[in-house]
């Protein structure tokens, strides 16, 4: 069954409901992502994502100041997954906090609402272990480590629940970060 089936409607005004309810669980493991059982990895075909979210709602191309070409959007669940060729997925981003910036067209209209683990446990606490952080600096703070197969990326502080932004999921770097 498609997770975009799986959303639970309310009768708020859409307005006023920016976090999307829905039954999801994401677990990341140093081999492959699994989303309510389903697994896959990244990179993948976009289709891949569209057989376990459901059709996106939104897409668009030629991004301007990123290397990453195409996005497509589920603004029901809070996810975005970006793409350099239209065909192989880089990174998929959950969306926890709204934007700041109303009009964003990159971002989903709603946050996510599910759960995230890796192996089981809080996703947050391997961005709290220092051995496997490294901090950049570019418009907030950005905390990256090694997990596998991949880099996750945090913006926002571990400190501050509410002020989490977003995880990315993306192919693994060559960038020497720590990690398991």
């Amino acid at each position: 069954m498609r997770l975009s089936s799986m959303l639970r409607n309310k009768s708020r005004p859409e307005s006023l409901d920016t976090t999307a309810s829905c039954d999801i669980h994401i677990d990341i493991t140093e081999e492959f992502i699994s989303v309510n059982g389903m697994k896959f990895s990244i990179p993948c075909h976009k289709d891949e994502l569209k057989s376990i979210f459901g059709e996106w709602m939104f897409s668009m191309d030629n991004i301007t100041g990123t290397s990453l070409r195409y996005i497509y959007i589920w603004h029901e669940i809070g996810i975005v997954a970006y793409s350099k060729d239209d065909e192989n997925v880089n990174c998929v981003l959950i969306q926890f906090y709204p934007s700041e910036k109303k009009k964003a067209i990159n971002l989903p209209k709603k946050v996510f609402g599910g759960s995230v683990t890796v192996n089981g446990e809080s996703w947050i606490t391997l961005f709290k272990e220092e051995k496997y952080l490294r901090i950049e600096r570019i418009r907030m703070p950005l905390k990256l480590v090694h997990y596998g197969n991949f880099t996750l990326c945090m913006s926002g502080d571990t400190k501050h629940k509410k002020s989490i932004k977003s995880l990315g999921i993306n192919q693994k770097t060559t960038l020497g970060l720590g990690g398991k």
